[in-house]
Order: C-alpha cells, then sequence, then structure tokens
C-alpha cells in the first residue's frame, strides 16, 4: 500500500461507517470509541518504547 492508498482506505471506510449510521448520536459514540481506542493504543506503545530502553540500558554493559 502507498502513501496514497492507506488515507484513501481509511476515507472509504469512515464514509461506510457513516453512511450505515444515520443517527448522529450513534455516529459521534462511535467516533468516540474509535478515538479513545488510539489513544489507548498509543499510550500502550509508549509504555513498550519506554520499557525497551529502559532494559537496553541494563544490559548495556557500563561504559570503561
Amino acid at each position: 500500500m502507498n502513501a496514497y492508498e492507506f488515507p484513501a482506505s481509511i476515507t472509504a471506510l469512515s464514509i461506510a461507517i457513516a453512511e450505515s449510521t444515520p443517527d448522529n448520536d450513534e455516529l459521534y459514540l462511535i467516533s468516540t470509541i474509535l478515538v479513545e481506542l488510539g489513544v489507548t493504543l498509543q499510550t500502550i506503545v509508549a509504555k513498550r518504547i519506554l520499557l525497551e530502553k529502559k532494559e537496553q540500558s541494563l544490559s548495556a554493559p557500563p561504559p570503561p
């Protein structure tokens, strides 16, 4: 998938969800849930990165 296909796919998915959800309150709830999912995944990734860096620094040999 190239740099243009990915955002186009996301747009197509958004349109499909919007077309199948005529109620604005329901659509807003779905969008809020997806935002929360994204934020939670970002938090998990950040924590993983911090733990990996900490493990790498603990396993690195001491400087001479």
